[in-house]
């Protein structure tokens, strides 16, 4: 878990993608949406599928140096380098204008220092709503959180963002990027209103009490 952190940190990261709303997934490649929540994962999650895109990303000194976007049909896309501290809004776009939103990456680019890393796009075959709400419910979207040893400072940051690699529907995903944003402009007490009020939000639309997430996010 700890090397998918590095990953993530590496190639996008954040509390599940760029901060903003998501694009249409399976939309096909298209002129770049103002918003998207694109993520990156060292696996495909159950459901999703790969469009056939990928995103080559270059790496110098374990940084971004150079993006482009691979259709599955048409050309090579060069996105122009953002300033620095910008890289994974830009990277986040790029998925979503290749249709998808999650760039699916081997582990074993964790070890890249310096060369080409490619990620595959991928999108969710089938989005739902219910189904988003009951992965919410069903336990740590990757299972390896469940055997490490993570205080509850690490698991509220580790289920926020293990959720943004699975769930499908642009309400539930921008819904999530929303309230991440929201964590991290607030302080001391605020954080844990702000975690209360998210589990009051996921038990208005019909999440149980035994719900995973909503104990993950307010566990002390």
């Amino acid at each position: 878990m700890r090397t998918h952190l590095l990953l993530a940190s590496a190639l996008l990261a954040g509390c599940g993608a760029a901060e903003s709303a998501p694009a249409t997934a399976g939309a096909g490649p298209s002129s770049a949406p103002a918003e998207c929540t694109a993520t990156t994962g060292d696996k495909l999650p159950a459901g999703w599928v790969e469009t056939g895109a990928t995103l080559q990303v270059t790496l110098k000194d374990k940084k971004p140096a150079g993006i482009e976007g691979h259709p599955k049909d048409g050309p090579v896309h060069p996105v122009p380098m953002p300033p620095e501290g910008q890289e994974k809004e830009a990277m986040a776009q790029e998925v979503c204008r290749l249709g998808g939103l999650l760039a699916v990456v081997d582990r074993s680019a964790a070890q890249t220092r310096d060369g080409a890393v490619v990620l595959r796009v991928a999108r969710p075959a089938a989005p739902s709503e219910k189904a988003d709400l009951a992965l919410f419910c069903s336990g740590p979207p990757d299972p390896r959180m469940a055997g490490g040893n993570f205080d509850a400072s690490q698991m509220r940051t580790l289920a926020m963002m293990g959720m943004g690699e699975v769930l499908t529907t642009p309400r539930w995903r921008s819904w999530l990027v929303a309230q991440g944003r929201r964590v991290r402009a607030a302080e001391g007490p605020d954080k844990d209103k702000i975690y209360g009020e998210m589990v009051a939000e996921l038990r208005a639309a019909g999440a149980p009490q035994d719900c995973w997430f909503t104990k993950a996010i307010t566990a002390r």
